[in-house]
């Protein structure tokens, strides 16, 4: 794949998690302005919505390869945590919810790798955590 598909692949990706999380929770109208935000950015700058992923989630790459839930709620989480309104919903989640959120993160974070450029530390620790789930 090229960079340029991986960088579709990875706002298609977070195209779905918004979709699925909008049909299940219909109501939720901070994941809808959200939404419709990524989708406006991404006209402008495709590659911003993956940059500014990797940023927020580059400091948590160790609670990420635990799945440590105290992300959800630390006040310097990554942002799409809070675009998708997470740390309000994580409560009354079902497990399985959960863990597709996980699944998501971990889809993201591997996708991003593929294209964000990022020492080789950085990289190889990415690596390593995606080699994990």
């Amino acid at each position: 794949m090229t960079s340029k598909s991986y960088v579709k692949a990875f706002n298609e990706v977070l195209e779905q998690f918004f979709q699925e999380l909008m049909s299940m929770y219909p109501d939720n109208s901070k994941i809808k302005l959200n939404h419709s935000l990524f989708q406006t950015v991404c006209k402008t700058n495709v590659k911003k919505p993956a940059m500014e992923f990797m940023e927020s989630a580059i400091p948590h790459l160790e609670k990420m390869a635990n799945r440590d839930e105290s992300i959800m709620f630390a006040p310097n989480r990554p942002e799409i945590i809070d675009k998708l309104n997470v740390p309000v919903l994580w409560a009354g989640m079902s497990d399985k919810t959960k863990t597709a959120i996980w699944d998501y993160m971990f889809t993201l974070l591997k996708l991003a790798n593929m294209f964000i450029e990022t020492p080789v530390e950085v990289r190889q620790v990415i690596d390593y955590v995606i080699s994990t789930q």
